[in-house]
């Protein structure tokens, strides 16, 4: 009987409430701030990613523009890229015919993607659209001498390294909030 008394008593004491409100507050911040910086790098990496994928793509889409388009270097070049960063490259011509396909899928067919024709429209790479672990992003291919569009690179690049990190960062971070509790 005395020993039930001892522990509801506990329960109800100040020194149970204090450690409830300790508890509360080392847990809560510190889950936000982790929830923040996993997300800050999951951003920070996508951007980083973007940037890479369109320098190299501007780089090929010179390379077709001097080089009238599609040949043998610029297609094995192409299809490196697209097995670098694990997605699909496709080119469109100024009809929004397909011209190289990296899947060799829609050669010939006619693409009509937003990106695409907003690309066209403002001359431009378009922002990236995530669609789960894939990214997409339309590349302008233009020449300095021509002022007119001469195609597009739709690109889809995989961001599954990226998030297999992100699911690591937070498994650590409720591993280290389980470690938290238990002291």
């Amino acid at each position: 009987l005395m020993v039930t008394k001892k522990k509801t008593n506990f329960f109800k004491s100040l020194r149970f409430r204090i450690l409830v409100i300790l508890l509360i507050l080392g847990i809560v911040p510190s889950a936000i701030v982790t929830q923040l910086m996993i997300s800050n790098y999951e951003k920070q990496a996508i951007e980083v990613k973007v940037s890479e994928v369109s320098t190299q793509c501007a780089i090929l889409c010179n390379q077709i523009i001097k080089e009238n388009y599609l040949n043998e270097s610029v297609n094995s070049k192409l299809e490196l890229l697209s097995n670098v960063y694990g997605g699909r490259m496709v080119i469109v011509d100024r009809d929004l015919k397909v011209v190289a396909d990296t899947y060799h899928v829609d050669e010939g067919r006619t693409l009509i993607s937003p990106k695409v024709v907003k690309c066209f429209k403002n001359g431009e790479v378009t922002n990236y659209r995530r669609y789960g672990q894939m990214l997409e992003m339309a590349v302008p291919v233009k020449s300095a001498d021509v002022p007119q569009i001469q195609g597009a690179m739709l690109v889809n690049i995989s961001i599954s390294d990226i998030m297999a990190t992100v699911g690591e960062q937070e498994q650590m971070a409720m591993l280290l909030t389980g470690i938290i509790v238990a002291l």
